[in-house]
């Protein structure tokens, strides 16, 4: 059967891309006002070319066309929530409990937090598991 006549089959999904700016050698505050100006100053139409790019360069070889097979991209851009962690945020430094553990490990009044970023690892699990934990944390559970 010639290629062009085979029936198709596509399946829709989805790819989440995280760009980070570290920059060795600058501050970690530095890093985080020069990726969150990165993040902002660069362009819809910058970030569509180098998905589109990226993707082909992984997938033509299978057949995969950009124009053909992305129905669309979404592009979320979360400048406020730009983190670039101390040392010692994740585990401690100095004998000292890490930021988030303090934050984690108890309600502060009536306020537990819940983010990603506590988690170690942005992403769907992580965020509905900080979330579980912080209302069982409220409710006394």
């Amino acid at each position: 059967m010639p290629r062009d006549s085979r029936p198709v089959h596509r399946t829709s999904g989805s790819r989440t891309n995280k760009v980070l700016f570290a920059q060795p050698g600058l501050s970690i505050a530095e890093q985080g006002s020069r990726g969150r100006a990165q993040l902002l100053g660069t362009s819809f139409v910058q970030y569509e070319r180098s998905f589109r790019e990226r993707l082909a360069d992984m997938f033509a070889p299978g057949g995969f066309d950009p124009r053909r097979d992305i129905a669309g991209i979404i592009l979320n851009r979360w400048g406020h929530a730009y983190v670039n962690p101390q040392p010692g945020f994740f585990f401690g430094i100095n004998d000292k409990p890490a930021p988030r553990d303090i934050l984690r490990n108890r309600p502060h009044g009536r306020i537990a937090f819940a983010n990603t970023d506590l988690a170690g690892a942005s992403d769907h699990r992580n965020s509905i598991r900080e979330a579980d934990r912080a209302v069982k944390q409220l409710l006394g559970a």
